[in-house]
């Protein structure tokens, strides 16, 4: 992996983690992998009724709308259209075969997807506060993973989520594929409404 493989890869994930939805983990004798779960595509049939059906409004009224409405519709209707695609053929996933020094993660759409492959000394996975979202620390959680010792805008996130539960299970399959991880303390997070809370957690290791 060069340092622009990673640069990159962090700068795509700043936004945007790289599963939309709670990832499914898969544990076999051959290793982890981590891949979007089921909801990606219910999101992508909600997606496509909601795009394909703004196209067939502009199809059968287009007659008696002004042209304006009309490719207003039909380009709304293709931004709808674009990530329901997206979803139904990304290759988003995080593999590490047992004993390999190193985990690769694969992204983008077929196609056009890209394999990084990471080394697995130097890097840990980090569950912690979204630090990295807009306005600071929210209320989200993030599984991210990062070069020991860097700071937290070096890290590429994997997936948020409202709720630790949501992403431990991944964060525990993740962790013992490198070999070590934190659970850094969620000590502040700002909920919906701008509203403060303290939080104290325990290590996952003596949960």
């Amino acid at each position: 992996m060069t340092q622009p493989d990673w640069e990159r890869l962090v700068k795509k994930t700043r936004w945007h983690p790289l599963f939309y939805t709670q990832p499914k983990v898969e544990l076999t004798v051959e290793g982890l992998r981590l891949a979007p779960g089921f909801g990606r595509y219910v999101c992508a049939f909600i997606l496509f009724l909601l795009g394909g059906g703004m196209w067939a409004a502009c199809y059968f009224f287009w007659s008696i709308v002004p042209a304006f409405v009309h490719w207003f519709g039909l380009g709304f209707g293709a931004i709808l259209l674009w990530p329901a695609v997206y979803y139904v053929f990304m290759t988003n996933q995080v593999v590490w075969r047992r004993f390999s020094p190193t985990i690769s993660i694969q992204y983008g759409m077929a196609p056009f997807s890209r394999t990084v492959e990471l080394p697995r000394d130097g890097l840990q996975a980090v569950l912690d506060a979204d630090k990295l979202a807009v306005g600071g620390v929210t209320g989200e959680v993030v599984l991210a993973i990062s070069q020991k010792g860097a700071g937290d805008e070096t890290r590429i996130r994997l997936a948020a989520g409202n709720a630790r539960e949501q992403l431990i299970p991944a964060f525990n399959a993740l962790r013992d594929a490198l070999g070590a991880g934190t659970d850094d303390s969620l000590r502040e997070v700002t909920l919906p409404g701008g509203r403060k809370a303290r939080i104290e957690t325990v290590s996952l290791g003596s949960a």
